[in-house]
């Protein structure tokens, strides 16, 4: 519950302004053309950014699947 907190705290200050994210980006220029304001592609994601993003994707995939089956198994055998 506190983490939960925690969290819900930060995404509050980061809507209202009082804090920022700071996300690892990078915004390759465009290969077409002669370069001017508004040339450059989309921001990415530097690499070690999307990496710890599929990281924790795959984490809280891990995570999932444990509560999961500790809750059926908590069903199944534990609540007879």
């Amino acid at each position: 519950a506190d983490a939960n907190a925690t969290i819900e705290s930060l995404r509050a200050d980061v809507s209202a302004g009082r804090k920022r994210l700071q996300v690892s980006a990078t915004c390759p220029k465009s290969t077409t053309g002669a370069s001017g304001m508004g040339d450059g592609e989309s921001p990415r994601l530097t690499a070690d950014a999307e990496l710890n993003y599929y990281r924790l994707r795959s984490g809280i995939d891990k995570i999932t699947a444990q509560v999961n089956y500790l809750q059926e198994y908590i069903r199944t055998q534990c609540l007879k």
